[in-house]
């Protein structure tokens, strides 16, 4: 029911901003020195604060366009945690995801200062910043973060074939396997939000181009 989805949502949403604020006063306060476990430790946790509250944006975007029934005039309400809105603001989807951008930009912004490119965590976090552009039609961005994630995932899957063609682990094996799978998708993923792209280039082209005659029933007679 919706009003069990909001109410979820909200709960989500209190301890998420909960945990936020606990992260980001132990980065801010720099207990521990750069480079430590501890300092280590509390920038991912942030990150991932970040990421979960991308999730629950991109959740409430969705409620809003099944509650509107597919008319895209649907909106969810707000809790006061969000930045930069007030309590009760209600959103439409679009501004919803914009705001699921801001964190996952934010997400990865963290995680790549600590992890290399070939990060699991790290291309799953452009995958879904890269489907939140798709989303929001725009095409250049979500590809661009598409490309970085299969860029960073193969070069993962070629250091494990190189493993693995020495022996290797069944645990090696394993995540090869399941590379080359999320590979195969993302691919796939990468022709669909191109072809969106063209017929969104298309359909400007179009509606630019000047009428040609007697298209508007003022033809010669």
């Amino acid at each position: 029911a919706p009003g069990d989805v909001d109410g979820d949502l909200e709960i989500a949403e209190h301890v998420i901003a909960l945990a936020r604020r606990h992260y980001e006063g132990s980065v801010a306060a720099s207990r521990a020195p750069a480079g430590t476990p501890s300092a280590h430790a509390a920038a991912l946790s942030l990150a991932d604060c970040r990421a979960w509250a991308a999730e629950v944006f991109t959740t409430r975007a969705l409620a809003a366009q099944v509650l509107a029934g597919g008319a895209g005039t649907g909106t969810m309400p707000l809790t006061a945690w969000a930045p930069g809105r007030a309590a009760g603001d209600e959103l439409q989807p679009h501004e919803l995801l914009q705001l699921a951008v801001e964190e996952y930009n934010a997400a990865i912004t963290l995680r790549g200062e600590l992890e290399p490119a070939q990060s699991r965590p790290l291309c799953a976090l452009r995958v879904s910043l890269g489907i939140c552009h798709q989303q929001l039609s725009q095409g250049d961005s979500a590809l661009r973060q598409f490309g970085a994630a299969v860029r960073g995932l193969q070069d993962r899957a070629n250091a494990l074939e190189v493993q693995c063609a020495r022996g290797g682990t069944t645990a090696q094996r394993n995540e090869l396997e399941s590379l080359r799978e999320l590979l195969g998708d993302l691919h796939a993923r990468v022709v669909e939000c191109e072809t969106q792209r063209a017929c969104v280039a298309d359909a400007l082209v179009a509606s630019a181009a000047p009428p040609r005659p007697g298209s508007q029933g003022g033809g010669q007679q």
